[in-house]
């Protein structure tokens, strides 16, 4: 089953995009499911990095690959959260 992924940064971009879907009637994960495609949101509130200031949120870039690969392997949802 293929997978999509739509990767940005910056305040409000997960939401903007959402919010254009559902103007149309769309939500991704359902829609695409149709197809054989899976789809899901991911939220990264934290910083990405193997070390970060003190008292600054992060996780590695490697241990967030593996929520990725959950994501594609179990297909079981929709959104995802990474954060501290």
């Amino acid at each position: 089953m293929p997978t999509i992924a739509i990767v940005g940064a910056g305040p409000g971009l997960g939401l903007s995009l959402a919010k254009i879907f559902g103007r149309h009637g769309f939500t991704v994960h359902k829609t695409l499911a149709a197809d054989g495609i899976y789809a899901a949101n991911v939220a990264i509130n934290l910083m990405i990095a193997d070390r970060a200031p003190e008292g600054v949120p992060h996780r590695a870039p490697d241990d967030i690959a593996q929520d990725y690969w959950k994501l594609h392997t179990d297909r079981d949802r929709a959104e995802h959260v990474i954060s501290a």
